[in-house]
């Protein structure tokens, strides 16, 4: 008997060894069916909600319909968003280009910021009556058109076009008599910058600075609450209206570009209205939004 009891022994080994192999195994599955399960869950959780998202998209541009229709008759507009918190894009007739009248002086100057940063111009440097930088505040502070032609000789239109289609903006065109872009490339535009993907945060901050009590705060500014910090380009040309925000919402920072064209009426009259009735709606979305 003695002699069989090292084959019992190893026997009971063998036999030990497989049970907890297999229960080792079934943990494992279990385990893997668990991480399986949860991750499906995570991804069908998140469809849900972008379902959900997607569908007071497109009841709140129902509503800037309705706003635009009460407000400003005749007018057509277009509408560039994008949700920071979720990094998501949605727009509505976001991808034509159209005369960007001064909402394209951001892309200038975050050009010109471009090329201080790598050597190929200075800052300091005399431009005009006053240095770059100076031309740089008054064409985007206070929109001055004299500052925003020296520096576009300065620079160049055809070496922004490069610059611009460098940075994934699809539609611009800031060659002389043209300054075309879409509203999607201007709210792309902000969204790099405050990204900081463009330049850096010290130049960045100081053009976000420009972009704050500028010459006109009759558009977007009155749509949004008392104490909302923003920074924004209006343009107003003719028959055109835009204005184009980046804004700090408290939960959801976002970006809104809205660019107007009155084919019934050279003057802004009732666009003011509409465009900040619109900005309302918007930022009544982002307060909504989980």
């Amino acid at each position: 008997m003695r002699r069989f009891l090292p084959f019992f022994i190893i026997i009971l080994v063998i036999i030990g060894a497989g049970v907890s192999g297999y229960f080792i195994y079934k943990a494992v599955k279990n385990s893997n069916s668990t991480v399986v399960s949860d991750k499906q869950s995570e991804e069908e959780r998140k469809e849900k909600e972008a379902n959900e998202r997607r569908q007071q998209q497109d009841l709140l541009f129902e509503k800037l319909r309705a706003v635009f229709k009460q407000k400003a008759t005749g007018t057509t507009f277009s509408v560039s968003i994008y949700d920071l918190k979720h990094d998501e894009y949605f727009g509505l007739n976001d991808t034509k280009p159209q005369h960007a009248a001064s909402v394209s002086k951001v892309l200038t100057a975050v050009y010109t910021y471009y090329l201080a940063e790598k050597g190929k111009i200075d800052l300091s440097e005399p431009l005009g009556a006053y240095n770059v930088e100076t031309q740089l505040k008054y064409m985007v502070n206070i929109s001055n058109s004299v500052s925003w032609d020296l520096i576009d000789e300065r620079v160049g239109r055809e070496t922004q076009n490069k610059y611009a289609k460098s940075i994934g903006l699809k539609s611009v065109d800031l060659r002389l008599g043209k300054n075309m872009m879409s509203p999607k490339d201007a709210t792309m535009l902000l969204v790099k910058l405050t990204k900081e993907e463009l330049i850096s945060q010290e130049n960045r901050d100081k053009l976000f600075s420009y972009m704050q009590n500028t010459e006109n705060e009759k558009f977007f500014s009155p749509g949004f609450p008392k104490g909302t910090i923003f920074y924004h380009k209006t343009g107003f040309y003719q028959n055109e209206a835009h204005d184009n925000a980046y804004v700090e919402h408290a939960k959801n920072p976002f970006v809104l570009t809205i660019f107007s064209v009155n084919n019934a009426a050279a003057g802004v009259s009732g666009r003011g209205d509409a465009l900040t009735g619109a900005t309302t709606e918007v930022f009544n979305y982002f307060d909504e939004l989980k």
